[in-house]
């Protein structure tokens, strides 16, 4: 398994572009972890890996937050598609290289863990 590590600036970048998302009954995308909560250490403590293989897709009738999760899934470094159609957009993104995210606390990184997971990645949790 090849994986690459983010530089801990992009994953900082990452974090703080984030915000809490309200959740709406028409947008399937789980809710971004807090953007104050989370702060990457450099000793590495809790490290989340990710990919995904295939392209996964989300619908979202709300333009900020179709910006917001392009946003976060481009500063994860995936592949990342729109198409508005019909009142909502479709994005659409694939990231088939293991990357690493590094977290100072497990809450954190539990956070991150089943917000990918619920956005269609694999994960693999470590301390």
């Amino acid at each position: 398994m090849t994986r690459r590590t983010f530089p801990l600036l992009a994953a900082a970048l990452a974090l703080a572009v984030v915000g809490p998302l309200a959740p709406a009954a028409d947008v399937p995308a789980a809710e971004v972890p807090a953007a104050d909560a989370p702060t990457v250490l450099r000793a590495e403590k809790e490290v989340v890996s990710y990919r995904a293989a295939k392209w996964q897709s989300a619908h979202f009738a709300d333009s900020e937050k179709v910006d917001r999760h392009v946003a976060t899934l481009k500063k994860l470094g995936c592949e990342v598609k729109t198409d508005p159609h019909g009142g909502h957009t479709d994005v659409s993104h694939r990231c088939p290289t293991w990357m690493e995210l590094a977290f100072n606390d497990h809450e954190t990184a539990h956070a991150w863990e089943t917000w990918l997971k619920a956005n269609g990645f694999e994960t693999s949790h470590s301390h």
